[in-house]
């Protein structure tokens, strides 16, 4: 565990010394109501609560001594007995990605002991925790005296998505006033592009920088892990004058050619920062198809591009044809598009509107937060591989009984249109509704025959052409009817020769050669 430092910013600083070179506002506070000035009607603290079955309570209160600095404070109160002695308060999420390192502080006095931590929420995995708590490793005894209680911490899991902070207080009858809090970003690897296509035998050029308390870092050195399907070799990058470090990366010709994917890691202790990277080595052919189809994109700029999908697009995440769609564009268009990858594993339309009109209790509504900042210029629905897998009956005996789909032929039309409609309405960005790709459903219908076989109920059935298609000419109308751009991938995945080849194993989810199938397909459709 981390323990509380009163002079954070000494601390994080040991063996990257940092020399001035550009501010860069690393430090923004990114607490909702940091001061506990806002309240309700009924004088709720906005932007704070207590976690749920806590034995205390929390109320707004004024005046000196109550008040560090402004007009309100938040006083937090312990009212539970026996073992029930403490409460714990936890501010309004933010968005996070791994890999930063960030500083709290909060400014505390009172009776009983307090301690500062953080909670970290995850994507949800099979058989993983969905979030971590981290503390200070002791608590800190109030007194009636103001003291400024400060903790530091990083987001190294690669699956986190929010932070929140936490502050605990213990003790029979223990009451704090706190006031200003903050939680800010301390210090941040960036890499750009974070996904790259390279020819074999080519060398690209990443650029790398550290900053360390809004400035960037020019002394010292990062860690640097490169991850290939034969192992990983581990080497150090020297920062360079000026913050900004070129890291030039040679496509190894004679590299195992199966999917020729490499994974990136920069980072430092020092800092409590990492970031990470992925690239396809790729042969002449691949490569020039894309380059060509990329020379021919027409769109306007600057331009951010905004993907909504299932798990075809979360599947292969940071290396899927989304990174590939929008490196292209962003080496081929002078650097001038960004892009956001919201893609949900499991999706379906009716959890898209869910979270699109910020129902609380919508699956993973973590998401699509702050989804349209930056304001999305273009917008990518690529859906229907949930929507149309049929659902599993005790009496069916066999594939050729599945009839009833997850979503209705006439919810999915209502769904999609109101979907494209409310995001046109807040964001202007022109559409691209994607048919879903045809399945492998020799695969799909047989893991339905063997599971009956085995005595258990056949699951769902993914694939059955005749609903597919059904569920693309749905998805026409709705393109037609909203003046958005339809995009046909269920025919290209259909014909493709050797069609499990650019499949995984299920039958369902694409391997790299079908992302790029993908890719390449919006791309060319750029053009039209």
């Amino acid at each position: 565990m981390r323990k509380a430092t009163v002079l954070y910013a000494v601390i994080l600083g040991i063996a990257l010394t940092c020399t001035v070179v550009e501010a860069q506002g690393i430090g923004e506070n990114l607490l909702a109501n940091p001061s506990f000035e806002t309240i309700t009607d009924e004088g709720q603290v906005i932007g704070w609560q207590l976690l749920a079955g806590e034995a205390g309570e929390m109320a707004s209160v004024t005046g000196r001594p109550n008040v560090h600095s402004g007009g309100r404070a938040a006083l937090l109160h312990v009212d539970g007995e026996g073992e029930q002695q403490q409460v714990r308060l936890l501010s309004r999420h933010l968005r996070t990605k791994a890999g930063l390192g960030y500083g709290l502080s909060i400014w505390c006095k009172g009776s009983g002991s307090i301690k500062l931590g953080a909670l970290q929420s995850f994507r949800k995995r099979r058989d993983k925790p969905s979030s971590q708590e981290e503390w200070q490793e002791s608590p800190v005894r109030l007194t009636d005296q103001w003291r400024k209680l400060e903790f530091a911490t990083s987001t190294t899991n690669p699956d986190v998505t929010r932070l929140s902070m936490l502050v605990e207080i213990e003790g029979e009858g223990a009451a704090a006033c706190l006031d200003d809090a903050r939680l800010a970003t301390t210090a941040e690897i960036t890499v750009t592009p974070q996904y790259a296509m390279v020819k074999r035998g080519d060398t690209f050029s990443f650029e790398v920088t550290a900053r360390q308390n809004g400035w960037k870092v020019h002394v010292g050195d990062l860690k640097v892990v490169t991850t290939t399907s034969e192992g990983a070799t581990e080497g150090r990058l020297a920062l360079q004058p000026g913050g900004t470090t070129q890291y030039p990366f040679t496509a190894d010709p004679q590299a195992e050619a199966k999917d020729g994917l490499v994974q990136l890691d920069f980072s430092s202790e020092d800092l409590g920062a990492s970031a990470r990277a992925f690239l396809h080595m790729v042969d002449g052919e691949t490569y020039d198809k894309f380059a060509a189809a990329a020379a021919k994109t027409d769109i306007d700029l600057p331009a951010h591009l905004l993907f909504l999908g299932d798990s075809l697009s979360d599947v292969h995440r940071d290396h899927n044809y989304t990174d590939e769609v929008a490196f292209w564009l962003w080496k081929t268009h002078d650097h001038q598009v960004t892009y956001r990858n919201a893609g949900v594993g499991g999706d379906f339309i009716t959890r898209v509107w869910s979270r699109l009109i910020g129902d609380p209790r919508a699956y993973r509504v973590e998401m699509y937060d702050d989804l349209f900042k930056p304001k999305p210029t273009h917008v990518f629905i690529f859906l229907g591989h949930n929507d149309s897998k049929l659902r599993p009956k005790p009496e069916y005996k066999s594939p050729e009984d599945y009839e009833d789909p997850v979503v209705s032929l006439q919810d999915y039309y209502k769904y999609q249109r109101m979907a494209v409609e409310k995001i046109r309405a807040e964001t202007g960005a022109k559409f691209t509704l994607i048919s879903n790709t045809s399945s492998v459903y020799e695969v799909c219908a047989q893991r339905v025959i063997d599971r009956i076989a085995a005595g258990k109920s056949g699951g769902s059935l993914f694939g059955k052409p005749e609903v597919m298609e059904a569920f693309n000419e749905v998805l026409k109308r709705v393109a037609q009817d909203t003046g958005s751009s339809y995009l046909d991938v269920y025919n290209p995945t259909r014909t493709y020769p050797d069609k499990a080849s650019i499949f995984l194993p299920d039958g369902v989810h694409l391997n790299a050669q079908g992302n790029f199938l993908v890719a390449l397909e919006i791309l060319k459709h750029l053009d039209e």
